[in-house]
């Protein structure tokens, strides 16, 4: 008996059964990931071995042939459409975080993006069945070719789809930073999935429901869509926006640091020409002629008596420029350098640093009353292979945003707010460390850099 119900389970027809089944959730799970792969190409882990990620694909494809065929139904069946949706998001999630080299927000920003077009593209192929052929030729509506046919047009129409999207949206997701941003990303689709699922909850056939409400459901999905890539489009172009007025200011602090760079030899120049300038005094018999040339002497040199020379031509020229503007503002600069290592550091990457760094401090120190307060301590030096630069005010006036992120405090926000954002620019591509620490009053900006 046990003999023969083996041979029955395991007869042709019940393969060939099992067959046409998995027929369709093989086809539609396999498309699913070769199309996320290719709308989600260049930023492909490239650490992988093509080994693993084949066996990966194998497990992933076979997990979600069966979760498509247990919860979406089969032979047209109606099944439990909103747990199918989640399973098939969670494993393209997964996909994601095996494939890609993405960040987890934005591997939740794509896998939303995808797993709504495609659905999407089902539904439409699945309707456009029902009105013109009478039937879903997708799964057994109608012959093999038929079927073939189908689903050949569906993986073409879900490719032209992602293309266009792809063309849309940015190849890496600037926007998308952080858990709070990926759930706003995807709560648009959640009205899509319980429309998506209104037959079951009626306990209807999907052949049964009205066109108008099968349009509603599309009309949220694309409406979903929209609102994700617009919302995306439009951050992207704001994160743009500020990392050009980084890289103007970088820019800027570079023809800063050329323009005062040429002070360094207007001094030498001037002191050279001091002999010169003794000797023509010397021959000079009016005391009122020779007291007018003096005085036009120290005019003359007395823009170049903060220079610096730490051994460092970038710093020399960021602490000389800054220097006299402190005394400007009557503010007392205090330096205590050592510039062993830095020459490793570009100029410009200095500049930036440096430059930014003090005018914060100024613009702080410029507002308190107190002259024992007015001050900028500057620490420079090397620890244990780090070089290490420290920034240290006081202010009085209120800081917006946390430590991390720092906000600009002027009433015009237009063109301002990158001096910190140029820093951290720098010492992140340099692969260093950038702290904040707000205490009593003080403001204490620390940079860590590795020694090249």
């Amino acid at each position: 008996m046990f003999a023969g119900m083996l041979d029955a389970s395991f007869s042709l027809e019940s393969i060939m059964e099992f067959a046409n089944w998995m027929v369709v959730p093989f086809v539609i799970t396999l498309s699913d990931y070769l199309l996320l792969l290719y709308f989600c190409r260049g930023s492909l882990n490239k650490k992988r071995s093509r080994t693993s990620m084949a066996l990966f694909l194998i497990v992933l494809l076979v997990v979600g042939m069966f979760a498509q065929f247990a919860l979406n139904g089969h032979d047209g069946q109606q099944g439990i459409i909103y747990l199918w949706l989640i399973a098939k998001y969670l494993l393209l999630c997964l996909a994601l975080r095996f494939y890609m080299t993405m960040s987890p927000p934005a591997i939740l920003f794509y896998a939303t993006i995808y797993l709504l077009t495609s659905d999407l593209c089902l539904m439409l192929v699945v309707r456009a069945g029902f009105l013109f052929f009478d039937g879903d030729l997708l799964t057994v509506g109608g012959s093999f070719l038929e079927r073939i046919a189908a689903h050949m047009f569906l993986i073409t129409f879900k490719l032209i789809t992602l293309w266009l999207i792809w063309r849309f949206v940015p190849r890496k997701v600037y926007g998308i930073s952080n858990l709070r941003k990926a759930l706003f990303v995807v709560l648009p689709v959640i009205p899509y999935i319980y429309m998506r699922d209104f037959p079951n909850w009626l306990h209807t056939a999907p052949s049964q429901i009205p066109d108008s409400v099968q349009f509603m459901t599309v009309l949220t999905g694309i409406c979903a869509l929209v609102m994700m890539l617009g919302n995306e489009r439009l951050t992207y172009q704001v994160i743009e926006a500020e990392k050009q007025g980084v890289n103007d200011i970088i820019q800027r602090r570079h023809e800063q640091l050329i323009a005062h760079s040429s002070t360094v030899d207007e001094v030498n120049r001037r002191y050279h020409d001091l002999k010169h300038l003794l000797q023509g005094i010397e021959s000079m018999q009016n005391i009122d002629e020779i007291k007018a040339y003096a005085h036009t002497l120290q005019s003359e040199i007395q823009a170049y008596e903060h220079n610096f020379a730490t051994g460092n031509e970038a710093v020399d020229v960021v602490l000389s420029d800054k220097a006299r503007l402190c005394k400007e503002k009557d503010i007392r600069l205090i330096p205590i350098i050592n510039t062993q290592g830095w020459d490793k550091i570009s100029p410009i990457d200095i500049s930036t640093i440096f430059g930014n760094a003090l005018d914060n401090a100024i613009e702080s120190a410029e507002q308190i009353e107190q002259d024992d307060k007015r001050r900028i301590t500057v620490r420079v030096g090397q620890v244990n292979k780090m070089l290490v630069a420290r920034f240290e005010n006081y202010f009085n006036h209120s800081l917006k945003g946390n430590p991390h992120n720092l906000t600009t405090t002027k009433k015009v926000k237009v063109g301002h707010g990158y001096g910190m954002k140029s820093i951290r620019h720098v010492v992140e591509r340099l692969q260093g460390e950038m702290s904040v620490d707000i205490t009593d009053g003080r403001f204490v900006l620390t940079v860590l850099l590795p020694l090249p």
